[in-house]
């Protein structure tokens, strides 16, 4: 189907070659249902959840159902699958569901339980749902048991504590982010603004 569309030839084969050496074999071939799910949900988000809510919760059952044609058939332990799961988690909070998208993480954490992205996708999804504690319950659990804690997970956390009004908590955890490279400066923005940014000894080696 898609090679009767303008976009057919965009990507080299180097460049397809290249895809699929990043994705597990049994991720690669169900993985434009996943791309379906994400443009569904951009149009959700484009209506009103009140206004128009059958067309609403059409597309957001819409983004669940192609996601799962995806997540049913991928390799589980695909580091991918937690934005699958969590593409489906979100149209499920966005429904009032929010059991439902845990039960999905829970399945990725369950297969990757040292990578960090089931959990970071987790204390998101609490996030978004204003359970506070549950987020840090999660970004706890995950310091304790991911191998390489990434710079999205320290992130998270400290947006997390941030949240909570822990702000010392959050600026250690802001630290390392940004030494791991996280690029977008709005967590330091916020700590500025309390008065949590650059932290001492940062300032102390400025000056």
């Amino acid at each position: 189907m898609g090679q009767n569309t303008q976009y057919a030839n965009r990507l080299s084969r180097a460049q397809i070659s290249a895809i699929e050496a990043t994705i597990r074999p049994d991720t690669y071939f169900p993985i434009h249902h996943y791309c379906f799910g994400i443009g569904y949900m951009m149009r959700a988000r484009q209506k009103s959840p009140t206004a128009e809510s059958r067309e609403y919760k059409f597309l957001l059952r819409s983004v669940i159902e192609e996601g799962q044609f995806t997540f049913r058939r991928m390799d589980l332990t695909d580091p991918i699958a937690s934005e699958v799961a969590y593409l489906m988690a979100t149209a499920h909070s966005l429904l009032g569901e929010l059991g439902e998208g845990i039960k999905l993480l829970e399945q990725v954490i369950g297969a990757q339980p040292t990578l960090p992205g089931g959990y970071v996708a987790m204390a998101l999804l609490y996030r978004r749902d204003k359970e506070t504690v549950k987020a840090i319950d999660t970004i706890d659990h995950a310091l304790n048991r991911v191998s390489v804690p990434s710079a999205e997970l320290y992130y998270t956390a400290a947006m997390t504590y941030l949240d909570k009004g822990q702000l010392e908590t959050a600026q250690n955890y802001a630290v390392q982010a940004y030494k791991l490279g996280y690029p977008l400066p709005g967590l330091q923005r916020k700590l500025a603004k309390l008065g949590y940014w650059p932290p001492k000894t940062e300032a102390l080696d400025e000056q």
